[in-house]
């Protein structure tokens, strides 16, 4: 785990829960032994960035399409026998050799719960009669375990349940927990016929979605398809660097980090993307993958990179026109921790170095002008970290103009600005 990690966006993660909404039912009616929409299909989920228009519309139609819980607090009775249920669940996976959360945290969850781990408050569903118990590891994990109306638990963990959103066809959308490198992850979850089914999982590098997602107007189904907001990577850490050196350059201490994040936010607005998740067939997913000629594929791209010759070769600061193409992909895909490691090399192999600085600008220009546009900007904003994470470059780079200008690679973007 990255401990570099800034302590103000750890300390937001950590503060950031399940929120649940209480909204009036949509009035129709719900059977337990309903076959799941996707029953009997395998399917993928696919992103598209849409318009702020697009995203309105759905906003504005979402009450037919969602589901909301309210909070619920279980007898002690209740949350006993359910603590019992998800700790026998447990075990059991392990005795088989069983992924319940898909992720390393499983042998944390093998242990067993302890106290902390679940809370008798839980997100009850008043339509479905049925109910989730979350379940907390630390600030590295949050899931969640579905119980029917008789208390009985369905047995498949919910993986990611920092947030979770319902759609009247009994399809889970959540997000998982980070304390750190976080970046767009959604698990997929189907109910049907009273059990609960992993569909797919959602993940990509190249955007986030909206402050880790809060609420029910950052996450929600509208008609088949989920609605995010969001930010790109490199304009999200482009402009939490913007504000973060605007802030304390403008406020003496102490510094009130409840007012600093409010701020933030409403600065960030300007920023926000919108993103449309579909379900499809691996059919339909694999033409579109075809036609989009995708780099990397979004399982394991971190770990296909640090394995690509070409990693090494850009450490070493050997930049061959493939390896100034592969940096290019990085700055437009990177993650929150592989923006740090990409930073500091990129840093490294270009700071008064001319020759690097010439042949990276050379290959960049190839390219169509707003993607030149981009890929400056995302790397800049990755290289920009140190600016407030490293004390001594931050006595040096006061600001992004002194960065800048001791990089020719970005002169003409930021003459084209003014």
């Amino acid at each position: 785990m990255n401990t570099r990690t800034s302590h103000i966006f750890r300390l937001a993660l950590m503060l950031t829960g399940i929120v649940v909404i209480m909204l009036p039912s949509c009035g129709k009616r719900y059977d337990s032994n309903h076959a799941g929409k996707y029953a009997g299909r395998e399917v993928c989920a696919v992103c598209e960035e849409i318009m702020q228009e697009e995203f309105d519309i759905a906003l504005a139609g979402k009450a037919k399409y969602n589901i909301y819980p309210v909070q619920k607090k279980l007898t002690d009775k209740a949350y006993q026998n359910a603590r019992k249920q998800i700790d026998a669940l447990l075990k059991k996976a392990q005795k088989d050799s069983i992924d319940l959360a898909g992720s390393y945290i499983n042998k944390f969850l093998y242990g067993g719960l302890e106290e902390e781990d679940t809370a008798p408050l839980v997100s009850y569903y008043p339509d479905h009669k049925d109910y989730l118990v979350l379940m907390q590891i630390g600030c590295i994990w949050r899931g969640a375990a579905l119980f029917n109306e008789k208390g009985k638990l369905v047995p498949t963990i919910i993986s990611a349940a920092q947030y979770v959103s319902r759609s009247t066809d009994d399809v889970f959308a959540g997000f998982p927990e980070f304390d750190c490198d976080f970046h767009a992850e959604i698990h997929f979850f189907e109910k049907g016929d009273g059990h609960l089914r992993k569909l797919c999982i959602y993940k990509a590098y190249s955007w986030l979605p909206d402050e880790g997602i809060t609420d029910e107007n950052t996450m929600f189904w509208y008609e088949d398809d989920l609605y995010c907001s969001g930010y790109t990577i490199g304009d999200y850490w482009k402009g939490r660097n913007e504000f973060h050196e605007n802030w304390y350059a403008t406020n003496p201490p102490p510094y009130d980090d409840s007012e600093y994040e409010l701020l933030c936010t409403n600065y960030m607005k300007d920023l926000q993307r919108y993103y449309r998740i579909r379900l499809i067939s691996p059919e339909e997913k694999a033409q579109i993958d075809q036609n989009i000629n995708t780099i990397y594929s979004s399982a394991s791209q971190a770990l296909e990179i640090y394995d690509d010759p070409r990693w090494d070769m850009f450490v070493r600061g050997d930049l061959q026109p493939n390896v100034c193409a592969f940096i290019c992909n990085i700055a437009l895909i990177s993650d929150g921790w592989l923006s740090e490691v990409f930073g500091s090399h990129l840093y490294k192999i270009l700071q008064a170095d001319i020759e690097n600085n010439n042949k990276l600008k050379q290959y960049i220009s190839t390219l169509p002008e707003e993607e030149q546009q981009r890929v400056l900007e995302n790397a800049l904003g990755c290289m920009s970290l140190d600016l407030w994470e490293n004390k001594e470059n931050g006595r040096m780079y006061q600001n992004y103009d002194a960065l800048v200008k001791d990089f020719d690679l970005w002169v003409k973007l930021q003459a084209k600005k003014r």
